[in-house]
């Protein structure tokens, strides 16, 4: 029997480079400073994301996201990649070799780069929000049948 080990990120390094990101692509620089005004996050917050020590909180992350307009589980992935202003079109434009691909800010190219743990995690979490879809649906469709 062979056992694989798979070595996975470590979630606060991660936090803390993709942070570090948000602050070069908007200050030029890291400015802990305004990053903390932008997201209206305490100095303390910003010490412990850059320490990478002490945990941070749902709330936290929350307040980074909706400042940058992204998702919280963003935040948690390795290389952040935040498209610059000539980057962001439409997805039928953009991709138009692959007319019914899903991720207007990612392009094939660089999904296709991903190991493939990572790439089963981004099928997982696709195929759970269907399930979660579905299972909506075929819940409101026997609810609409007893009436």
């Amino acid at each position: 029997m062979v056992t694989v080990s798979i070595m996975r990120p470590d979630p606060k390094k991660t936090l803390f480079e993709n942070v570090q990101e948000l602050m070069l692509r908007r200050y030029g620089k890291e400015n802990q400073t305004r990053f903390a005004a932008d997201t209206k996050i305490r100095a303390g917050g910003i010490i412990r994301i850059k320490s990478q020590k002490a945990n941070v909180g749902i709330d936290t992350l929350e307040m980074i996201a909706k400042e940058f307009d992204l998702e919280v589980w963003q935040l948690l992935l390795p290389g952040l990649h935040l498209p610059t202003s000539n980057e962001v079109q439409e997805p039928s434009s953009q991709y138009s070799i692959h007319p019914a691909w899903p991720f207007p800010r990612v392009s094939p190219e660089h999904y296709a780069r991903l190991p493939a743990v990572d790439k089963a995690r981004v099928e997982g979490y696709v195929e759970s929000l269907v399930s979660q879809m579905d299972a909506s649906q075929t819940g409101s469709a026997k609810n609409t049948k007893r009436t």
